[in-house]
């Protein structure tokens, strides 16, 4: 695989991220830069970190990951986008988002749920010979542009769309918990 190739997976495992931090920046509009920053940073180390730690398991931990990975996802995604939801409805549809803080252990759960996909890349990039550090960066790198511009699509469609930002992006983290699945 070369570099391109590597990009191309960075890409394709940072989109769940990307989905996420739009979500976030729609639905908690008081987050601040320093937060948002933040986010998209763990969310670039998760994608990073996760195939360093698939590569070094390689197969022997590979049909575990390849089993579960889908029903984590599942339900650390969709706990956070239902209770997203849940906030919608039972606030009213007119108020004010309740939402208001974004906390560092909602970015960390919902870090560690959009890079199980990551963590099959490294087992992948194993059989590839791939080299996994650059692989790693490269991958970390990606995330990292594609989030920051993705809280910054966010933030303009959160101004936009008021107090449905909560109800689309709890719909956003549903969707993605569900299609984990398939």
């Amino acid at each position: 695989m070369n570099f391109l190739d590597v990009g191309l997976i960075g890409v394709g495992v940072a989109m769940d991220a990307s989905a996420v931090t739009v979500s976030n920046s729609m639905a908690y509009r008081g987050m601040g830069r320093r937060r948002a920053l933040f986010m998209c940073l763990i969310f670039a180390l998760f994608q990073g970190i996760m195939p360093l730690i698939g590569y070094f398991a390689g197969s022997v931990f590979a049909s575990f990951f390849t089993r579960y990975a889908k029903w984590v996802v599942f339900v650390i995604l969709g706990f956070l986008g239902a209770h997203m939801l849940f906030e919608f409805f039972t606030r009213g549809e007119d108020a004010v988002s309740t939402c208001s803080q974004l906390t560092v252990r909602m970015i960390l759960l919902q870090a560690v749920g959009t890079s199980i996909d990551a963590l099959a890349v490294g087992v992948t990039f194993t059989a590839a010979s791939v080299r996994i550090f650059p692989a790693v960066l490269i991958i970390a790198s990606v995330t990292l542009v594609l989030t920051l511009a993705a809280y910054l699509l966010g933030r303009r469609f959160g101004r936009f769309l008021g107090s449905y930002a909560d109800l689309i992006g709890g719909l956003i983290l549903a969707l993605i918990a569900i299609k984990s699945l398939f």
